[in-house]
């Protein structure tokens, strides 16, 4: 079994800790691959003292990777899903952040994450991704959690026409426009009331940020039906983001969301199904009533 291993340096993640996880990945399995901005990053001037494959891109590594693990938290799960580049390799998050819906387990269970692996003992999920179609973000113009649209910190209330298969949906005024996928229910369309869709499921979550208008709420739609959004705003600009990579834009441009005809692949193991960590990670039927006796 061979693994490439991707994150980004935190306060949290150091490099004492990737020193330990290299370690026990060596002992599991036959090649570690570091993408090397992840591996410059943890290890700066210091010596490592093992050996590892650097690798600029994922595809250097083509089709002897067999899982990329992402080492992080939530947003690091995301770029490694961008660093992926159409691999079709399958990516698994070992969480050292706080929340961190995306990943499966925490760096203590590691050792059995690798040992569950090697056994064959996951199942793998297809999860559906947001197509932006716009010349922005031209190298990766995908998103795993969501696609939004928001006013800038100068332009005040803007107003969002929307379109869903061609048919005109809504005007939304207020500070922006959430389009999420089915994973990414759980980020920050849920902070603003959406709902939380099972991840394997292929739709969209469309959630107004702090609108002005009472009777507009989250609406779920069909993932083949093509999403076209118009901005209007004082400034003339507008901030488009997708997943953690933000810029502004010209008003004069035009919106286009479809549902992304490859998917990627994440990693599922056994006990760490997606109804036991969304319960787990909000303590769904934690009541503290219940200590008191």
């Amino acid at each position: 079994m061979n693994i490439l291993l991707h994150g980004h340096r935190t306060k949290l993640f150091t490099y004492q800790m990737l020193v330990s996880i290299v370690e026990l990945c060596l002992k599991h399995c036959e090649k570690v691959y570091i993408c090397s901005e992840f591996y410059h990053e943890m290890v700066a001037s210091e010596s490592f003292p093992y050996h590892v494959n650097i690798v600029n891109k994922c595809k250097e590594a083509g089709s002897d990777i067999d899982f990329l693990v992402s080492v992080g938290g939530d947003g690091s799960f995301l770029s490694s899903v961008a660093f992926s580049e159409d691999c079709d390799i399958p990516v698994i998050g070992i969480n050292t952040g706080r929340l961190g819906f995306l990943s499966n387990a925490d760096t203590d269970e590691l050792e059995q994450v690798l040992q569950d692996l090697k056994q064959g003992k996951y199942t793998i999920e297809h999860r559906m991704l947001a197509q932006l179609h716009t010349p922005h973000f031209s190298c990766c113009n995908y998103a795993l959690n969501d696609i939004m649209v928001h006013r800038t910190d100068l332009s005040g209330m803007i107003a969002i026409d929307v379109w869903v298969g061609g048919v005109f949906l809504n005007s939304y005024w207020g500070d922006g426009l959430i389009i999420a996928t089915p994973t990414g229910s759980t980020a920050y369309s849920l902070s603003c009331g959406g709902p939380i869709l099972d991840p394997e499921m292929e739709a969209f979550v469309i959630t107004p940020i702090a609108s002005h208008t009472l009777t507009a709420r989250p609406i779920v739609i069909d993932a083949n039906k093509e999403i076209k959004i118009k901005v209007i705003s004082r400034t003339n600009d507008f901030m488009l983001s997708k997943d953690s990579d933000i810029m502004k834009v010209s008003a004069d441009n035009q919106i286009n969301i479809t549902k992304r005809g490859q998917g990627v692949k994440t990693v599922r193991l056994q006990h760490k199904d997606f109804y036991t960590i969304i319960s787990d990670k909000l303590m769904w039927g934690v009541d503290k009533r219940k200590l008191l006796f």
